[in-house]
């Protein structure tokens, strides 16, 4: 993967921060719905940007976006 390929991916923590509240607890609601992790355990992961590969395929089908996972 090429360095421009890189920088066109915005990193999902920055994504998710950008949102409005109503999209952001959407996402959140499907993510914990989906994963079955608890309400602290899905702001721990966006805070330290921990989350595994299948948790980030979710939040990328969730969000209809490919991100930086990096």
């Amino acid at each position: 993967m090429g360095y421009s390929e890189k920088t066109d991916q915005i990193v999902f923590k920055y994504y998710y921060e950008g949102l409005p509240e109503d999209e952001k607890t959407s996402i959140r609601d499907g993510f914990l719905s989906a994963s079955g992790i608890a309400y602290t355990s899905f702001y721990y992961k966006l805070r330290k940007g921990k989350f595994s590969l299948l948790e980030q395929n979710k939040l990328e089908e969730l969000c209809n976006q490919k991100f930086s996972w990096q």
